[in-house]
């Protein structure tokens, strides 16, 4: 996750936020400006943004 307008990086605070705020929802599908999530979009959400954190972290190479 970046700053769309600027391309910066979010602070791993801000996405731990994000991820406590969205993965306390249900939901099944994501629609979005580029594409949609038919199915399993809670699942490939939480993935993602663990997976975020992990680069913040250092701990998976780019």
């Amino acid at each position: 996750m970046r700053s769309f307008v600027n391309n910066i990086p979010l602070p791993e605070r801000a996405v731990r936020r994000i991820m406590d705020t969205v993965l306390a929802l249900e939901f099944d599908r994501l629609y979005g400006a580029f594409g949609e999530l038919p199915a399993q979009a809670h699942d490939i959400t939480e993935r993602s943004l663990l997976r975020y954190i992990g680069w913040l972290r250092d701990e998976i190479p780019e």
